[in-house]
């Protein structure tokens, strides 16, 4: 009986060190600078000169803070901070990141070579 005791402990400890892990990374995320090459108006609506888009008209590709929920969304899904660790790795080597439900509401958001350089310094 202690030992089962013993084992329930060991993993409620596990749990928070693991999501205390995953907030840290999280907030480290969240944290990353903002797109310099755009001015915000609000949380949804920014401006950019055409110059700036650099062949890319993916609003998601130069909104930041957009990339950065996702980056974090995949972190708060994952079951363990090593399991989050991994899957940004894969982002950061594919470049991209498939958003979306379990049917037809998925699309890969190509992620800025600048919110990748980002991932490298958190990661």
């Amino acid at each position: 009986m202690h030992i089962r005791a013993d084992i329930f402990q060991h993993e409620r400890e596990h749990r928070k060190v693991t999501a205390a892990q995953k907030a840290e990374l999280k907030k480290r995320i969240l944290e990353l600078p903002d797109n310099p090459k755009i001015k915000r108006v609000n949380d949804r609506c920014f401006v950019g000169t055409f110059g700036s888009l650099n062949g890319n008209w993916s609003v998601e590709h130069h909104n930041f803070k957009m990339q950065y929920k996702i980056l974090a969304g995949i972190v708060d899904k994952a079951e363990t901070a090593f399991s989050a660790l991994r899957q940004l790795r894969l982002a950061k080597i594919k470049g991209s990141i498939t958003v979306g439900g379990n049917c037809d509401g998925r699309y890969t958001v190509r992620l800025h070579p600048d919110v990748i350089a980002g991932l490298r310094k958190v990661l």
